[in-house]
């Protein structure tokens, strides 16, 4: 439909034909209003997450560039991450001004688009441009680059099957069958194409040539300088432009090219670069990488380097470098042509240059802006407040970036708050990367000043937690319980615990009634939910009792949620930090209220009274996240009167899943000083009363450990769970394993794998950009009186002594003691990996974990 027939048409006649279609869809467009666009724009947000890695290694396997795990984060953000930000934004409409994500739209569409997209993303450019332009109601047609056709189009081809399924007008999103020259230049010089998106393309330029009217908008070639003054935190400002510049391989246009020091600090930054993984060339390696990385006739970037790791890169100019290298470093004496290297280039190369005073510095920042052609972004890194604003007021950068990164891998951030830069193709001076200002004012060019941000945190509790023996009593003067939905298992339906809530129930001033809900599983399913709110629908209560074990307490919690906002649909779960930093607070009351309240009859169950649940689509077999703070109890009655009896077996493995849970907590990039004092508290007791709770199964023994798992439950309903959590659900899913279980043998691994000094990928959310995961494993340690003189040693000792635990409560700690067939298991490891991976959980690990990683850890617990 998008193509006409190309066996009797010239490219032009394609071309023709094509923006033929599009001007039909142009006029399709006036007829659908705002609700129908955010619609049709979510939808394919939706549909483009969900398929984020497998567009990731399709864009590596043909290009050979980049990092998967890096690709998959940019698709995700140029879907949903893009989709967030658009939400709210009015583009059927008078112009809005949106005074608390400061920028500003209009609302006309400018017409047909023509895009060329850079090969460096060719997934996460289709996504993002094809969405943003159903957003502004704009028919786009899309020319991708010779050498990643085959990704582009799987990309194209998704967004507008998406689009169209959910109500985009026929011929809204299409692309040329080639790219050949006559179709490059067929298109940009069509009458009818409103405006150009386009990168720095030699090919592309060609054509424009002859066109000084056309509407151009693009990137053009970046050259970002970061400037660490003598007063900066230089800890945290080395560890962000490693983050940033390491990110795909240097592929992200924005990232720092060249880091100018202050002369004070010059040799211990550059001593901290080394200690983090970054080799510093020789002068001889230094004229080795210049020959690579610029062809010396023409000094444009060689495109044969581009995307490729910093290992390769070092083999290829004739010289080897440490396997686990993240950047190479020269040492250049200036800025400009004599200077190949403080060009740009879209590789894990960081050119490194010592500034005497601060003015020289800004003078260097200023050089490094004028030799790219396009002033994008600089970034500083000073505590001092006075200096972040004179660095903002003289250089001319459309991108100010103040103590953080210059990239996260989001490429919607600028696009979307800032305006962006029109220009004819008779000067070619193009603005900011063609997305998502496309129905803003784009006669202006505005800067954008991002600074620091402060991350506003939330405590989230249960309502009441009640905690003694015979606290079930309460049940005799809750208020709302007329008609209580009784939330259980079948097998407690004969229980003690049901006649006695029943009773406690009968002695309310006023006749209860009651109805039980048992279609409860292991885990939450989908399946169960509609079938809980079928029966909610049916018995109106104003309570639910939820008693019973965890997937029980979770089952209840979801039924409530969905019932109270049944306009709420799934998300997929995914690693999107944007997700993993939002507080889950309530934008709006629900319009039917039911109280809940929860009894939990094992000590796992008690960890269940947060606001987060896993949920299982038994019929897309995925497992999905939620995090809200209506998912909170108003009531958890915590008697060990309640108690199921459990074998010393399942009681160990509870214990494991506790102790896992709060210690995850208690490394996450989101803990705080309240979820702390909750997760050690709970490893502390599990630490002291978990054997004997094997051995001697008393009553004062359950209830510590019912307080540890509660407490484990708040502390990580806010720090939130991290890469165990993940793991376990993606083994537990393709083994006969319980959660328990799989927590339990990952356990010692996960606190190896985070308690490193130098992670291969930083965490984004980590507090002050530093990671702290192996001093706060070593916290724990000096906690539970084992040896920790070091962080490493507090690791070890905090490893053997979880393995001593395990081993004296005669637990496996390794698959094969499952009766699990080596072949079978390494057969999938890959599957599993990829399934953690796409996990919510993954974002909020101390270390952001590459795929390859999480197969390690699932080989090394065989």
């Amino acid at each position: 439909m998008f193509q006409p027939d190309s066996s009797n048409l010239t490219d032009a006649e394609q071309v023709d034909e094509i923006i033929f279609q599009a001007m039909s869809a142009q006029d399709a467009y006036l007829q659908i209003n705002q609700q129908s666009i955010d619609r049709i724009v979510h939808f394919m947000a939706e549909v483009g997450e969900s398929q984020h890695l497998a567009l990731a290694k399709l864009a590596v396997k043909e290009s050979a560039r980049g990092i998967v795990e890096d690709k998959s984060v940019t698709n995700i953000f140029a879907s949903n991450g893009l989709d967030q930000k658009l939400r709210n934004i009015h583009s059927v409409g008078p112009l809005e001004d949106n005074e608390i994500n400061k920028y500003q739209i209009i609302t006309e569409p400018v017409g047909t688009l023509a895009s060329f997209p850079s090969p460096e993303h060719p997934t996460a450019n289709v996504l993002f441009q094809a969405i943003i332009s159903v957003k502004t109601r704009n028919p786009i047609v899309f020319c991708f680059h010779p050498s990643v056709q085959s990704s582009s189009k799987a990309a194209a081809n998704l967004m507008q099957q998406a689009a169209q399924d959910a109500g985009a007008p026929p011929y809204a999103i299409q692309w040329l069958p080639s790219g050949s020259e006559s179709s490059i230049n067929a298109l940009a010089s069509h009458p009818d194409i409103s405006l150009i998106l386009m990168d720095e393309n030699a090919s592309v330029l060609s054509a424009l040539q002859s066109l000084p009217n056309t509407p151009i908008l693009g990137n053009g070639q970046i050259n970002t300088p970061c400037f660490i003054h003598r007063s900066a935190d230089i800890e945290q400002a080395v560890t962000d432009v490693i983050a940033s510049r390491h990110f795909d391989n240097g592929l992200i246009p924005s990232s720092e090219q060249t880091l100018i020091i202050s002369r004070e600090i010059y040799f211990q930054t550059v001593d901290l670069l080394m200690q983090k993984s970054c080799h510093l060339a020789s002068e001889q390696e230094k004229t080795q990488l210049e020959e690579l990385l610029f062809d010396q006739e023409t000094g444009l970037p060689n495109s044969d380097c581009t995307g490729m790791d910093a290992v390769v890169i070092a083999k290829m100019a004739g010289f080897t470098v440490p396997p686990h290298t993240k950047l190479l470093l020269t040492e250049i004496g200036g800025i400009g042509p004599s200077y190949p290297l403080s060009g740009s280039n879209a590789a894990p190369v960081l050119s490194i240059l010592a500034a005497e005073s601060w003015y020289e510095g800004l003078c260097f920042c200023e050089a490094v802006l004028e030799f790219g052609s396009t002033s994008h972004t600089a970034v500083l890194h000073a505590r001092d407040t006075d200096l972040c604003d004179e660095f903002s007021t003289r250089l001319r950068a459309s991108h100010i970036v103040l103590n953080q990164p210059a990239t996260d891998g989001d490429l919607c951030r600028l696009l979307v708050i800032s305006g962006n830069s029109v220009t004819s193709a008779e000067d070619r001076q193009v603005g900011n990367p063609a997305t998502a200002g496309l129905s803003m004012d784009m006669l202006l060019r505005r800067k954008l000043l991002q600074k620091q941000n402060t991350r506003i945190r939330e405590w989230k509790t249960p309502g009441n937690v009640l905690f003694a023996k015979g606290c079930s009593n309460h049940l005799r003067t809750l208020p709302e319980v007329a008609r209580t939905l009784i939330v259980t298992e079948k097998e407690l339906l004969e229980s003690d615990h049901i006649d006695a809530v029943l009773n406690h129930l009968s002695d309310q001033k006023y006749p209860v009634k009651t109805e039980f809900f048992c279609k409860t599983n292991r885990v939450v399913t989908v399946s169960s939910i509609e079938e809980g709110i079928q029966c909610m629908n049916r018995f109106r209560p104003t309570a639910i009792l939820a008693i019973g074990n965890g997937a029980t307490i979770d089952t209840a919690k979801a039924i409530r949620y969905f019932y109270q906002r049944p306009d709420n649909s799934l998300p997929y779960s995914s690693p999107n930090p944007e997700h993993a930093n939002s507080s889950g607070s309530l934008s709006n009351p629900p319009q039917r209220r039911v109280s809940l309240i929860a009894m939990p009859t094992t000590p796992r169950a008690g960890f269940k009274i947060n606001a987060l649940i896993t949920i299982f689509d038994n019929r897309l077999e995925k497992r999905q996240n939620i995090h809200s703070c209506e998912l909170l109890p108003d009531t958890t009655l915590i008697d060990p009167d309640f108690s199921t009896p459990l074998s010393a077996k399942e009681m160990a493995i509870t214990g494991m899943t506790i102790l896992s849970h709060a210690l995850e907590a208690y490394v996450s990039p989101l803990a705080s000083d309240y979820s702390d004092s909750m997760a050690i508290k709970a490893i502390l007791i599990i630490f002291d009363y978990l054997p004997m709770a094997v051995t001697r199964n008393q009553i004062s023994t359950r209830e510590k450990l019912y307080n540890a798992a509660t407490m484990a439950g708040m502390a990580t309903g806010n720090a939130k769970p991290g890469l165990a959590h993940a793991m376990a659900h993606s083994l537990s899913s393709a083994f006969n394993l319980t959660h328990g279980q799989a927590h339990s043998l990952l356990l010692p691994s996960i606190v190896r794998y985070n308690g490193v000094e130098d992670p291969s990928r930083f965490n984004p959310l980590m507090p002050g950009s530093r990671y702290i995961a192996h001093e706060r494993y070593q916290e724990i340690a000096k906690s539970l009186g084992l040896a920790c003189k070091s962080p490493e040693q507090g690791v070890d000792s905090l490893v053997k002594a979880i393995s001593r635990m395990q081993r004296e409560l005669h637990l496996p700690c390794t698959i094969r003691e499952y009766n699990i067939s080596q072949k079978e298991y390494l057969g999938i490891t890959e599957q599993m990996a990829e399934q953690a991976f796409t996990d919510h959980s993954t974002t909020t690990n101390p270390r952001l974990p590459l795929i390859s990683e999480i197969i390690d850890i699932f080989d090394d617990i065989y």
